[in-house]
C-alpha cells in the first residue's frame, strides 16, 4: 500500500506528511516473524497507521473510545515526528518516536511528547508511593493465592472476599497520595474505575454466594479480566509500570 502511494504522488521536496488510516491488522513485510504492525512508513511522508489492535472491544474488552483515540494519536504523532520533523527514533519508552513498539502495553506508556519533560517533584513523589503500594499489593496478593486452598466451591469464594478486602485498601492506600496536579484528572478516572471494580466484585460475590449459577460465575470472571486490563492501561498511561503489573490477572497465575 506504502509504496503504491509513492508511486503515484510526486512527493520530493516536500515535509507535507501524509497518513492513512486502516481498521485493518497490517504486517511489515520486512519482519521474518510477521509480527503485526500499528504503523508502516515511507521515506517519501507516507504512512499508513491500523487501529485494528488499538481498539479495546475489538480486543474482547470494554469499549472504550477515549483510549483508542490516544492510541492512535501516538502513532500519528510518531509518524509526523519521524516524517515531517526529521526527528530519529527515541529508546525512550515515554517519547512519542519511542522506536520498539511491540504491543499495546507500549503504546499506553508512550506519551505525546517528542523528548518527554523530567517529571515535577510531586509526580515523582506520587510514583514512588504507588510504586511501594502495587508492589506491596502485589507480593500480598501472591501469598493470599499460595496459602489459600481452592478444593471446594466455598474455598473459592472465601478467597473472592479476601481478594476484595486487598483491593479495597490498596484503593484507599494510592488514594491517600498526593496527587500532582498534571495527573489529577487521569488518576481520578483510575480510582473511580477501580472502586467500580471492587463495588461489582462484591455484588458478585454476594449474588454467588446466596445462590452459586455457572453462568453468572463465568460473566463475573470475563468481567473482572476485562477491567483489571483497563486499570493496566489506566497505570501505564501514568507512567507506573509497578501499579501496571498489579493490575494485570498475569502477574497472580499459578
Amino acid at each position: 500500500m506504502i509504496d503504491l502511494l509513492a508511486a503515484r504522488g510526486n512527493t520530493e521536496g516536500l515535509r507535507a506528511v501524509l497518513i492513512g488510516l486502516t481498521i485493518e491488522d497490517m504486517y511489515n513485510r520486512d519482519r521474518p516473524d510477521w509480527r503485526f504492525s500499528f504503523s508502516i512508513r515511507h521515506p517519501s511522508g507516507l504512512a499508513v497507521v491500523s487501529r485494528a489492535r488499538m481498539d479495546p472491544h475489538r480486543l474482547g474488552l470494554f469499549p472504550d473510545s477515549a483510549l483508542r483515540t490516544r492510541r492512535l494519536q501516538k502513532m500519528v504523532m510518531k509518524n509526523v515526528g519521524i516524517l515531517s520533523l526529521g526527528l530519529r527514533q527515541s529508546r525512550n519508552p515515554r517519547s512519542a518516536v519511542f522506536d520498539l513498539i511491540l504491543g499495546t502495553d507500549d503504546l499506553d506508556y508512550m506519551t505525546e511528547h517528542f523528548r518527554p519533560p523530567a517529571p515535577s517533584s510531586a509526580k515523582r513523589a506520587w510514583l514512588a508511593g504507588s510504586t511501594r503500594v502495587c508492589k506491596q499489593g502485589i507480593a500480598q496478593g501472591k501469598a493470599l493465592i499460595a496459602r489459600t486452598p481452592l478444593v471446594t466451591r466455598e474455598d473459592l469464594l472465601a478467597l473472592v472476599d479476601k481478594s476484595i478486602a486487598l483491593e479495597e485498601l490498596h484503593r484507599a492506600q494510592l488514594a491517600a497520595l498526593p496527587a500532582p496536579a498534571e495527573e489529577r484528572s487521569a488518576l481520578r478516572a483510575m480510582l473511580a474505575r477501580f472502586k467500580r471494580v471492587n463495588d461489582a466484585d462484591r455484588a458478585a460475590l454476594a449474588t454467588l454466594s446466596a445462590r452459586w449459577n455457572e453462568t453468572t460465575a463465568k460473566r463475573w470472571i470475563q468481567d473482572g479480566f476485562r477491567y483489571s486490563l483497563a486499570l493496566k492501561s489506566d497505570a501505564l498511561e501514568l507512567g507506573s509500570r509497578s501499579c501496571a503489573q498489579y493490575f494485570d490477572p498475569a502477574t497472580y497465575a499459578r
